[in-house]
């Protein structure tokens, strides 16, 4: 998932990407999925890009032991979401987030 959290995101082996949205303006990329490793759990990735310029404009990690499926972008651009499966300790179920953009 180019780019960089400091090791994060960067097409290493614990990372993978599973969704692409673009934003309704078409001036950026969302990117969602999976990133882990280093003896942690897996956690929801989502990275946007500047559509322009490919430039990454920010990362955000949702921390749980969760796989990242798919993204959408909210019809007039202001939010971001992605959703996948959270596994729990004794139960497990689909989880989504949402971001302000």
């Amino acid at each position: 998932m180019g780019g960089g959290h400091r090791g994060c995101y960067n097409g290493g082996p614990f990372d993978s990407a599973a969704s692409v949205a673009v934003s309704p303006d078409g001036a950026a990329v969302f990117v969602a999925g999976t990133s882990g490793g280093g003896g942690t759990d897996d956690h929801y990735a989502t990275v946007a890009y500047s559509a322009a310029a490919g430039r990454q404009l920010w990362v955000s990690r949702f921390h749980a032991n969760n796989d990242g499926g798919a993204c959408c972008v909210s019809p007039v651009g202001a939010a971001v979401f992605v959703t996948g499966f959270s596994y729990g300790t004794t139960t497990s179920a689909y989880a989504t987030v949402a971001y302000r953009v």
